[in-house]
């Protein structure tokens, strides 16, 4: 049993809260974290991901460390910081706008518009979607507050005309969300469904993997911390000894399996005392618990990879430096810049959705735009070193063509300036 088995079995309520698995300590065998069920169907309705899925992938955000490590540096690297830009008919319309938004972290529970963009990043790698309910104020003419709304607990049905409509079930009842203030905003969908679908949920398999070889490790861990697995031969007195007819008696085998508990305690505490003393007549054997461990690391390792894969992440951004160069690292942490790039348009999306809806609820004609910084390549000093060895190539193939203006023309652009000195440059 691992963790897919969970989602085999259908829930007798699905809208029941979801209650982490727990590890049994002292029972014959451990549960893993990982360890609530097989999949047999993962998808409802389509590629609508089940609820229960959905709120597994959520918990494994905040308890597994490859699952916690990729939703962390997707948030760093989708959310280095904002800014605002508007548009609007007149510089008075555009100062009313400024100074509306100027206390923009009011508008958020959290009282921080980042730290609600980092919960607005976390959903969409968990759920797939930003799902956000923008709720006016009593006066109308304003935004009270933005929530979160729980995207595993939004359907959506196509009506006439292909248009999409967004709803809750409460008490067996659909209630629909008002397209006006609320926003359902996907990263990725699947064919023609219109649901989001999670970035980590490829990595559900290798994570089920992952929780059966922690649980072998455990076990290799404990057998190899201790001296040896105690194997003792106890001499069992004869049925008419113990003043019983037959060994087939209840009484007796009671009284046979009593005395053996009794035997095996005494050798469990010896054993961590480092004396064992047992009855006369009881042969005690120490067998060693030594296994050969060499082809457990390629296993684990691969399946680490697969989880890495499945979560969006590449190995070095999990602190695995194998065969790591930085010209490698140079390629391929574009990517996970890319997909941070792609969270973020749907964050843009979002915020800008809700942030318009306040301005035309305060009766402002303006337009307001986010953009997201530039996060700080890791590459600073490399790249600058890159800089000044092309700068002293520009130099050299100057001097030897001479200030060629097509030359001078194509070196600007290279360096992001105009092709032609505006006024105050030499042109030099």
């Amino acid at each position: 049993m691992g963790l897919l088995d969970v989602f085999r079995r259908k829930p007798k309520n699905e809208n029941k809260s979801f209650t982490p698995p727990t590890v049994v300590v002292g029972g014959s065998r451990r549960k893993s974290m990982y360890e609530v069920g097989d999949i047999d169907k993962i998808v409802a309705d389509g590629v609508q991901l089940t609820p229960r899925v959905i709120r597994y992938l959520r918990y494994l955000a905040v308890t597994d460390e490859d699952i916690f490590g990729a939703v962390r540096d997707l948030v760093v690297l989708a959310n280095p910081g904002f800014r605002l830009s508007f548009v609007a008919p007149s510089q008075r319309d555009e100062a009313r706008a400024r100074s509306l938004l100027e206390n923009i972290d009011s508008l958020f529970e959290s009282g921080s518009a980042a730290s609600f963009m980092n919960n607005q990043i976390s959903e969409v790698v968990t759920t797939g979607a930003s799902s956000v309910e923008w709720v006016p104020n009593k006066e109308r003419n304003g935004i009270r507050r933005a929530f979160t709304v729980p995207a595993e607990t939004v359907g959506i049905e196509r009506v006439q005309g292909g248009r999409l409509r967004y709803y809750q079930e409460w008490g067996g009842e659909r209630i629909y969300l008002n397209p006006t203030t609320y926003s359902y905003i996907p990263l990725q969908t699947v064919g023609d469904s219109p649901y989001g679908v999670p970035l980590v949920v490829a990595a559900l398999s290798a994570l089920d993997r992952k929780g059966k070889m922690l649980e072998g490790i455990d076990r290799l861990i404990y057998l190899l911390g201790i001296a040896g697995i105690v194997h003792a031969k106890v001499h069992i007195p004869p049925p008419d000894q113990l003043g019983y007819e037959s060994e087939l008696d209840p009484a007796y085998l009671d009284q046979v399996t009593s005395k053996l508990r009794k035997v095996a305690d005494l050798l469990s505490e010896g054993e961590r005392e480092g004396v064992i003393v047992t009855p006369e007549g009881t042969e005690v054997d120490i067998v060693s618990p030594a296994r050969d461990i060499s082809g457990a690391y390629p296993a684990w390792l691969d399946n680490e990879h697969r989880v890495w894969s499945g979560s969006r992440t590449l190995p070095f951004m999990r602190g695995r430096s194998e065969s790591l160069s930085e010209t490698w690292a140079k390629v391929a942490y574009p990517i996970i810049l890319a997909e941070a790039k792609n969270i973020q348009s749907v964050v843009k999306r979002q915020m800008e959705f809700g942030l318009n809806l306040h301005l035309r609820l305060a009766g402002i004609p303006a337009k307001v735009a986010l953009e997201f910084k530039e996060p700080q390549s890791p590459f600073i000093e490399s790249n600058a070193r890159a800089r000044r060895t092309e700068a002293e190539a520009d130099k050299i193939l100057l001097e030897i063509l001479g200030e060629d203006p097509e030359l001078i023309r194509m070196i600007r652009e290279k360096n992001g300036l105009s092709p032609e000195p505006k006024g105050g440059e030499d042109g030099g």
